[in-house]
C-alpha cells in the first residue's frame, strides 16, 4: 500500500472519516498484495482486503492460473469477514 493511503489510518491521519470525506464516490478501500508467482506450474497466489470501515471488510487468499495473456481463476477462499 502507498504511503499517501496508509497516511488516513496512522494515528492522527484521520481514518475512515477522513478517507470518505476525501474520496466522496468510493466504496471503499481495496489493497492487493504483490502477486506470488510458480513460474514452473504457472500459478500466481494474491493476498485481497477490501475494507469499507472499521467494521465493515473482508480479506482473500486467491489462487490463479497464467493462461496465455489473462489470469484464470482456480480458487478464492475468504480468510476473514469484519
Amino acid at each position: 500500500m502507498g504511503r499517501t493511503h496508509v497516511a488516513y489510518f496512522e494515528p492522527g491521519g484521520g481514518g475512515w472519516q477522513r478517507w470518505y470525506q476525501e474520496h466522496p464516490g468510493s466504496a471503499g478501500y481495496l489493497r492487493v498484495s504483490r502477486p506470488v508467482i510458480d513460474a514452473r506450474h504457472g500459478f500466481v497466489l494474491l493476498l485481497g482486503d477490501f475494507g469499507s470501515d472499521m467494521l465493515a471488510g473482508y480479506a482473500w487468499l486467491g489462487l490463479y492460473r497464467i493462461d496465455k495473456n489473462r489470469l484464470e481463476k482456480l480458487c478464492v477462499v475468504v480468510i476473514s469477514v469484519s
